[in-house]
């Protein structure tokens, strides 16, 4: 996911969505994996998030279910040098 994105799944899917940072980063700033990062669905009745992985410059998780709406997605990494936030809509069809 990029600032710009929206990300789209159902209410029977699981998907692995990506939170890429490379554009927000400085030269020589990476992600770091502790602490693990934090992604938040809000409002509740969205997806459950689960298996957070990072990369040098991405964030990973599984979304699982979730009710049929929108909902704004946030995920809070920690860097070499700072806390970074990439963040956007997630929309919740039917299957």
């Amino acid at each position: 996911m990029k600032a710009e994105d929206v990300l789209e799944m159902t209410d029977e899917e699981i998907r692995v969505f990506e939170f890429d940072f490379t554009e927000d980063l400085d030269p020589g700033e990476s992600i770091q994996s502790s602490p693990t990062p934090t992604i938040t669905v809000t409002p509740a009745g969205g997806p459950t998030v689960s298996n957070i992985l990072t990369s040098a410059t991405a964030v990973q998780a599984k979304f699982t279910g979730g009710a049929v709406g929108t909902y704004h997605a946030s995920c809070l990494a920690t860097t070499t040098t700072q806390v970074r936030e990439l963040c956007g809509d997630l929309k919740i069809g039917v299957c």
